[in-house]
């Protein structure tokens, strides 16, 4: 959608560019600034320990441009912070708070560690499943045209631990023209889920949690 359109995000901006125009709008929270490898007079990297890759994620809808999902680390320096995934229908003018029950999707990890996310459209307008690749595989919660949820209980994970292994999901990437979801992991592979827009939407929608991934 919108393919003349380019959305980004950094630690502080959601940025939108099209047809020759630049507009930044402010990110509901901070994220922090990942630790990065440090360069010697000579311009050489001096190798040494990094905190990991990004510390956000950004999720845009492939139905409406305007639909964009944040979420990641709040801070590098400890382990602690709000971790919350904010939503914007408007290009963000405006941003829901969809953090309420995500740490509970996680139980018993006491973090969830932001990995990745997605928006999947469903079959009616605005619905979406909002994917989050997390430190216990991948989680899911359901809006509507205007971003509040609808799913009960609030965050989901998708598929049983048979269908998707107890494992960091550091990556997402949702394809519409094949209706697939792939997970990267940290060890254990990717994965695919095909069909994703159906399944999501009936485990979020029946609760049905027994649905299986596709592997």
């Amino acid at each position: 959608h919108d393919e003349a359109k380019i959305v980004a995000a950094n630690g502080t901006h959601l940025v939108t560019a099209s047809a020759g125009s630049l507009v930044a709008s402010p990110l509901p929270t901070r994220y922090a600034r990942p630790v990065t490898l440090t360069y010697d007079d000579l311009g050489k990297q001096i190798l040494g320990p990094v905190s990991h890759a990004a510390t956000m994620a950004l999720g845009v809808s492939p139905a409406d441009s305007q639909c964009a999902v944040v979420g990641g680390w709040p801070r590098v320096d400890a382990n602690a912070g709000l971790e919350e995934v904010h939503l914007t229908t408007d290009g963000g003018k405006t941003w829901a708070n969809l953090t309420d029950g995500l740490l509970d999707a996680v139980a018993p990890s006491e973090r969830v560690r932001i990995s990745g996310l997605a928006l999947v459209p469903l079959g009616w307008p605005g619905g979406h499943a909002v994917v989050v690749g997390s430190s216990v595989g991948v989680i899911a919660t359901l809006t509507d045209a205007v971003g509040r949820r609808n799913a009960q209980p609030k965050w989901t994970r998708v598929g049983s631990l048979a269908d998707f292994p107890l494992v960091l999901a550091s990556g997402l990437d949702y394809d519409r023209n094949t209706d697939t979801l792939a997970a990267a992991t940290m060890g254990r592979g990717a994965w695919v889920l095909e069909y994703a827009s159906m399944i999501l939407g009936g485990i979020l929608l029946e609760g049905n949690a027994a649905v299986a991934a596709s592997v």
